[in-house]
């Protein structure tokens, strides 16, 4: 069978898919786990414990397992759109589609959070994996944080201090949280800096380097970073319509990257190094 993604009064089966990410970044949506997944049944589909949220109640959702319906009712070159669903009752359910060429997806019912759909065609004796979309764990609860993909209840133990300061973010790595923020060390080597010859960072950290210079021939100032001494990659470019005019450039460069200032001549030259 062939998807057809398109927007229109009947919209196709995505719709439910991008409803429920849309949803996840407002008051309801996986908070995590509840992934879908073949069972051991022609007709199963496990799902896997988790934690959904719903106008704003969070629910602990329980391992189980639904059984669809077979494709017996659907005639030559038809399909369906079926449904997995959870509400915060820890109720798992399924809503069957409408069989049809072109499919179309179910409205998901109301106080449900999508976990997943899955496609049966005519003629298919079992669910294939290719079949099952699995709807992904996008929102996470207000006082939550990520860290690799791993997600960390706040508490107030878990902080080293009540507030931060001004310009600080809250941290996790995934076991606690603390404030942190970036600092930067300044430096003037506009002695030591000339124009098109490549420098390399090796502070550790992040460089930003700010440098002006008179503008050649063509009227621009270019600023290059990249991992190797090659001018492929253009970060920063100023430009102007009078010849030998100066013209200022600010770049980010990563640690190890190399990087230079193309211009006629350098005036000025700073970098900051941001430690965080």
């Amino acid at each position: 069978m062939t998807v057809v993604n398109q927007f229109d009064d009947n919209t196709t089966l995505w719709a439910a898919a991008l409803n429920a990410l849309a949803n996840a970044h407002g008051a309801g949506g996986i908070v995590s786990g509840c992934s879908i997944s073949k069972g051991t049944g022609d007709w199963d589909i496990d799902v896997t414990a988790g934690t959904v949220i719903e106008a704003n109640t969070e629910a602990s959702i329980t391992a189980d397992t639904v059984t669809l319906s077979d494709a017996s009712g659907l005639s030559a070159g038809e399909s369906r759109v079926d449904l997995i669903h959870a509400d915060t009752g820890d109720v798992i359910a399924t809503t069957e589609g409408t069989a049809a060429s072109d499919p179309t997806s179910p409205d998901i019912p109301a106080g449900e959070v999508l976990l997943g759909f899955v496609v049966v065609s005519n003629g298919d004796s079992t669910v294939a994996d290719s079949d099952i979309f699995d709807v992904p764990a996008l929102r996470q609860n207000d006082n939550t944080l990520l860290k690799d993909g791993n997600s960390h209840e706040l508490d107030a133990a878990d902080l080293t201090g009540a507030s931060g300061s001004d310009g600080q973010v809250l941290a996790s790595d995934g076991s606690a949280a603390s404030w942190s923020g970036i600092t930067g060390s300044q430096s003037s080597p506009s002695g030591s800096r000339s124009s098109n010859t490549w420098y390399q960072n090796t502070t550790g950290n992040v460089l930003i380097v700010e440098a002006w210079g008179t503008d050649p021939g063509g009227q621009t100032v270019n600023g290059h970073s990249n991992s190797s001494q090659t001018n492929n990659i253009v970060v920063s470019h100023a430009e102007d319509a009078v010849d030998d005019r100066n013209e200022g450039v600010t770049m980010a460069v990563p640690d190890q990257n190399y990087y230079k200032v193309e211009a006629s001549s350098i005036t000025r030259w700073t970098e900051v190094e941001l430690t965080p």
